[in-house]
């Protein structure tokens, strides 16, 4: 079952979760190519990315939506 699928998700929702996850791969595959970061670095700011991208999904659900979500795992997490 789909993100979609589980919160019921309107248009206007899906369009700005899509935004928010492109977002997100670009910043990810920009960290990715930086050869100037540790390992380690380089995790904990995929971390940060990953968490940004969380809380900006989250900032945009209703309660309702928010508590089906805050149940769901977190990729990554």
């Amino acid at each position: 079952m789909t993100l979609d699928e589980k919160l019921q998700l309107t248009d206007a929702q899906k369009q700005q979760i899509t935004a928010i996850w492109a977002a997100a791969e670009q910043q990810g595959k920009a960290l990715r190519a930086d050869d100037s970061l540790s390992k380690d670095d380089r995790r904990a700011k995929m971390h940060d990315i990953m968490k940004s991208s969380h809380d900006q999904i989250r900032a945009l659900l209703t309660p309702d939506q928010q508590k089906t979500f805050d149940a769901m795992p977190r990729p990554g997490m």
